[in-house]
């Protein structure tokens, strides 16, 4: 348990560092070194230290100081905008960039002052009127993230029907019901070694001109190519030869041959692919139809 948690540390800091440095001070000083940058990345782990030191006392107050119930609290008040956000773009094509980054404002709003409320008026102890206001008194952390969901949704579908549509062919294979669209996106020249595209004889990336290079004429009048010129630049026979077996015996460098690569790219298209025998797909359809139901179980039976 030790190792797990200095685990989801470890990537926690050095995800709000590298969030922070990058995102954040590259603004504030655009001409910073990389030694200042990792300074500050440091600097700012330290900060972020000392407020979780300080954020304890808040933890004693929220849930009766019970951290598995407060970690479950928070959740409900901060995770709901960013599932609701999911699964609409999942399921409606029609929901755009704006529609997703309001619905996680006002979503987020509206946790944060679930969660602002819950830190400033604590539950009373026995036999003392509860005089909380209703939303922290009468409404369970598990039903607010329910709610939370419908508002982030609400707002999401209102400012997507009232703001221009995504382009078509951004969702090409992005949403459920266009993840067998076979349609050619204009940027799936960036991904030529992609293998469903190897092996279903789309046309190479030269065709369309942008990995052109220029030919070089030589003294003798013939065209050469420049990366031959570069390969005899480095050298010849027996020492050349050495040398690469050398760096490959100690570094694993050897090229594969065509035959890897083929097999290596079936085994992508295959592992990447989403078809699905019929028994699979009841089997996993039966499976996901169970996990719903004992999720809604679990979420109802700790609600009360």
């Amino acid at each position: 348990m030790l190792s797990s948690l200095v685990s989801d540390l470890l990537s926690i800091f050095n995800s709000a560092s590298a969030l922070f440095t990058i995102d954040i001070w590259s603004k504030i000083r655009k001409n910073a070194q990389a030694r200042e940058i990792l300074i500050v990345g440091r600097l700012f782990n330290v900060i972020l230290l000392a407020i979780s030191v300080l954020w304890v006392p808040l933890i004693q107050q929220v849930q009766g100081g019970q951290m598995f119930f407060y970690i479950k609290a928070i959740g409900a008040y901060l995770g709901p905008p960013i599932g609701a956000i999911f699964v609409l773009a999942l399921f409606w094509k029609r929901c755009n960039e704006s529609g997703a980054f309001y619905g996680l404002m006002v979503g987020l709003v509206v946790g944060l002052i679930r969660m602002g409320l819950d830190f400033t008026f604590r539950s009373p102890e026995c036999g003392i009127p509860d005089e909380r206001p209703a939303i922290t008194r009468d409404v369970h952390y598990m039903y607010f993230a329910f709610i939370l969901f419908t508002v982030t949704i609400v707002a999401a579908v209102v400012v997507s029907l009232t703001t221009p549509p995504s382009d078509v062919e951004k969702l090409v294979r992005t949403t459920f019901t266009t993840r067998f669209d076979e349609t050619r996106r204009p940027d799936d020249f960036r991904y030529d070694r992609r293998p469903s595209r190897a092996l279903s004889g789309v046309p190479p990336i030269e065709e369309f001109g942008c990995l052109e290079t220029d030919d070089v004429t030589g003294s003798n009048g013939l065209k050469t190519d420049p990366l031959d010129e570069h390969e005899e630049e480095r050298g010849s026979g027996f020492l050349l030869r050495s040398r690469t077996k050398l760096v490959d015996f100690c570094f694993g460098n050897a090229a594969p041959t065509q035959d890897e690569k083929d097999a290596h790219d079936a085994h992508l298209a295959k592992v990447s692919s989403l078809d699905q025998s019929p028994g699979a797909k009841l089997f996993l359809n039966i499976n996901l139809g169970l996990l719903l139901i004992l999720v809604i179980f679990v979420f109802i039976l700790f609600s009360q």
